[in-house]
């Protein structure tokens, strides 16, 4: 199954945590768990704050609820970046059954002719893979290149379109954008939305794509006095850069080791709520757009702030027959009255802890954006677009569950009606977690590797 209980092994099997284990946190495993490497005086006054509000301090976010406050830990060893390629694929690359292949793209799944009624059938993927340099990138030899390839038009120049087939099955991890996506050129989605591009039904699996839900983070931005130190005034200079690089070279600590939320609140928005149902992600810096990463020239603080169970749900459908087209994304945010609610509330939740007393007394805080001059629910809600991004969770677009629901993969991850497609990404989660999405990724993943070694076994 995939309750708590059941899920729980799988966290802590690939958990490698500094503090030892216990009863939530593994050792051993690949996936480095560590204290940040840096604090920041103005991220302790806001733990006071968030004291002196009725949040209490938490160590760390994975006990029963998470309620409370604290730097987080990080996906770290020492002082540098741990990602999902490094922990687990990078020690495994020697192995002689593994071949990875780069620069390549998975472009359609295609299917054999199979009698009316009869479950699809996989035939065979289709993927192009580009040129480096002068040679094309060795393909294992189960793969075979067909050039040309009739049923397709011939690649771009620079590219090399391969057929691969799988003997046992295919698992897509493409996640929740684009697993939906290849599904859905290759004939497999809502036949409405397929028929729509010209692409022939192969399966009309209404689910795929549908159901999109996602964390929107709202960045109300606080102007702090002149004596505050935040990351805006150590880039302001060559110098201050140079001893941020040498204090990283020498110690592996201080700015350059910091992931860009370093200061963590699980909270409820208002006093009603069960369990706490917003995050924020506190930042010892300040911008005004992301896509700029301009900061800005003041001392600043960012308290990013997230629902996190939103009811809004959007979707991701195709734009043409081709997977090169880039597919639609709507995540439909903030389009329920209770994500609303939850957006003013979370803004409001940021202006008091900005103006506890131990910040006011020590910062003296302005909010810079969106304004301390909106006080009204309609002025707040008009303001957010402005300050509202993606916090990049996409889940639920593959969501598990019953055919009867609407759901396009099985307990076992394999895809209702194609037993041979099995889908191991974000995209399955039928919603989406009170948290971050990577370290559940890396469970569902753990977990689909024991169900496809017991299957073939």
């Amino acid at each position: 199954g995939w309750g708590w209980e059941d899920v729980l092994p799988y966290f802590k099997r690939t958990m490698d945590y500094y503090q030892g284990a216990d009863a939530v946190h593994g050792v051993g495993g690949e996936w480095k768990v560590e204290a940040s490497r840096v604090r920041w005086e103005v991220l302790d006054l806001f733990e006071k704050a968030c004291v002196e509000q009725g949040i209490p301090f938490n160590p760390h976010f994975n006990n029963s609820d998470a309620e409370g406050c604290g730097y987080f830990q990080v996906n770290q060893h020492r002082g540098v970046r741990v990602s999902a390629a490094s922990a687990f694929l990078d020690p495994i690359r020697h192995r002689p059954n593994l071949r990875v292949i780069t620069r390549a793209t998975a472009e359609r799944l295609n299917f054999d002719p199979v009698p009316a009624g009869a479950p699809p059938r996989v035939a065979s993927l289709s993927a192009s893979v580009r040129k480096r340099g002068k040679s094309v990138v060795p393909l294992a030899d189960t793969v075979r290149a067909l050039l040309p390839n009739a049923r397709r038009p011939p690649p771009p120049a620079g590219e090399r379109s391969v057929t691969i087939r799988a003997h046992k099955e295919y698992v897509l991890s493409m996640g929740a954008i684009g697993t939906p996506h290849l599904l859905q050129v290759s004939g497999v989605g809502p036949r409405e939305w397929l028929a729509e591009h010209g692409v022939e039904t192969v399966h009309d699996a209404q689910g795929v794509g549908r159901h999109l839900h996602d964390h929107l983070q709202l960045r109300p931005v606080f102007r702090l006095a002149p004596h505050a130190v935040t990351l805006n005034q150590m880039m302001s200079s060559y110098l201050k850069q140079a001893r941020m690089a040498l204090d990283y070279a020498v110690h592996q600590r201080g700015p350059l080791s910091m992931a860009p939320s370093q200061f963590g609140v699980m909270a409820k928005s208002r006093p009603d709520v069960a369990t706490p149902d917003v995050e924020f992600h506190v930042q010892p810096l300040s911008m005004d757009r992301l896509d700029k990463r301009t900061l800005h020239g003041f001392p600043g603080l960012t308290v990013s702030v997230c629902n996190l169970r939103p009811t809004s749900r959007g979707e991701v459908k195709l734009t043409s027959a081709s997977v090169a087209t880039p597919p639609s994304i709507d995540p439909n945010y903030m389009s329920t009255d209770a994500d609303k609610q939850v957006a003013v509330d979370s803004i409001r939740l940021a202006r008091r802890l900005m103006t506890s007393p131990c910040i006011a007394r020590e910062l003296t805080p302005t909010e810079h954006s969106p304004g301390g001059a909106l006080l009204s629910d309609a002025d707040i809600l008009g303001s957010l677009p402005r300050i509202a991004s993606s916090i990049f969770h996409p889940v639920a677009t593959c969501r598990m569950g019953a055919v009867r629901d609407g759901a396009v993969v099985d307990p076992t991850l394999r895809v209702h009606g194609i037993p041979q497609v099995r889908v191991v990404d974000a995209s399955v989660m039928p919603t989406i977690p009170s948290g971050n999405t990577a370290s559940p990724v890396v469970m569902i993943a753990e977990k689909a590797a024991d169900m496809i070694r017991a299957a073939h076994a």
